[in-house]
């Protein structure tokens, strides 16, 4: 049975409840009297060793445990510590004149937000245009950029715009949640000789860019092993709130990377293959019945998007959380419309919105239709989800 500590007033008035059974004379309800205020003070004294005892009690269970606690149980299990933020890393495209000497080090800016990266390696052109590997100044997420994203470079010879080909594996540090699931699994799972878990445990651990890895057996026969891993943003719902591109096709070093130290532990005898995932539009159309006199374009106090642009967000959100090769149903793995239905509730429906204004904003909403193939999307175990097309119909 769980223990409820008491708070600092529960503790406060059954001390002067205590008092004035020993006081009957003292008025317990005079709150300048200095009974009333040493009840205040020990209340919160006592109360406070209480709640120190659950957060140790919880300390002992890495899925309640505090961060260094965490850390704890991450050194005691062997895993690799928490993971740091890491920096992305990719190529651009520069165009300039044959002779021009790239240098290591050369800096490139992304205007809209300021990121900047450096080139890795130094070479003459020896044409009209050449690829050029990257790495981000800082650290994080925000740091990864979509294909076809335009930096600026100062270096005579080059044109003053180089446009990003690859640049992912930017990553937050490992949060708290993360790192007590990764203890969690190690406890229940422990590592057994190269099984479907074994493998996932050795991927996450061989590269801190990795974020997840999906394990397919015999895919090209047997003896043979499949990771497809995904790597780079990290928290998909700050990346959507705050607008950031969501990268988690991993670049060749993490692939690289992660192959070698899974094959210094797999079994001798399974032929492994480690690989990205392939990304997969998906479109949806939402039939929604609004509440009365709200509209798609209608501005909640408190919001800077509209109703309409506010239900695309939450579509977006669901299928980038949708896991590589699906949600596993009766072993094969879907995009799930129901999961987008409830993404819907949960921002817009079900719960009252209380960002800036209550006020219930859907009444109904329907997902039908995922990419014209019927309620749910059948996927590959290395396909992952990105939206595509998002269509909305109000009823």
């Amino acid at each position: 049975m769980a223990v409820t500590y008491k708070t600092p007033s529960q503790v406060g008035d059954e001390y002067l409840q205590y008092l004035k059974a020993l006081k009957p004379t003292v008025n317990i309800n005079q709150k300048d009297s200095d009974w009333y205020i040493r009840s205040r003070s020990n209340g919160g004294i006592v109360s406070g060793l209480y709640a120190d005892q659950q957060k140790v009690a919880n300390d002992i269970f890495p899925n309640t445990a505090r961060h260094d606690a965490i850390a704890n149980h991450l050194s005691t299990w062997g895993l690799v510590p928490f993971k740091s933020a890491q920096p992305a890393n990719g190529t651009v495209s520069v165009t300039g004149n044959i002779g021009t000497t790239i240098s290591i080090g050369l800096q490139m800016s992304y205007d809209p937000n300021g990121n900047t990266y450096n080139s890795t390696s130094g070479f003459i052109m020896s044409g009209t245009t050449a690829v050029v590997p990257v790495t981000s100044t800082a650290s994080g997420q925000a740091q990864n950029l979509l294909p076809g994203a335009q930096l600026t470079v100062n270096l005579p010879g080059l044109q003053s715009t180089a446009v990003v080909l690859t640049m992912g594996d930017g990553s937050d540090p490992e949060s708290d949640t993360s790192a007590a699931q990764r203890v969690v699994t190690r406890i229940q799972e422990p590592i057994s000789g190269g099984t479907q878990t074994d493998y996932e445990q050795w991927a996450l651990a061989s590269d801190p860019s990795v974020t997840s890895a999906k394990v397919r057996r015999f895919p090209f026969g047997p003896g043979t092993v499949a990771v497809y891993l995904t790597a780079g943003t990290t928290n998909i719902d700050e990346a959507i709130n705050q607008g950031q591109p969501i990268v988690r096709q991993p670049t060749q070093v993490t692939i690289d990377a992660a192959a070698a130290y899974i094959d210094a532990l797999n079994p001798i005898d399974d032929c492994l293959y480690v690989f990205g995932i392939q990304e997969i539009p998906v479109d949806v159309t939402v039939r929604r019945t609004l509440s009365p006199g709200l509209s798609g374009g209608t501005i909640l106090s408190g919001e800077s998007l509209t109703i309409d642009q506010l239900t695309t967000r939450e579509v977006t959100r669901a299928l980038y959380k949708v896991p590589t090769g699906g949600r596993v149903i009766n072993g094969l793995g879907y995009v799930v419309a129901s999961e987008v239905e409830e993404a819907l509730d949960s921002a817009l429906s079900a719960q009252p919105y209380s960002q800036g204004t209550i006020a219930q904003v859907l009444i109904d909403r329907q997902v039908n239709d995922l990419s014209a193939t019927g309620t749910n999307l059948l996927l590959a175990p290395n396909q992952a989800v990105v939206p595509g097309v998002i269509n909305i119909v109000d009823l």
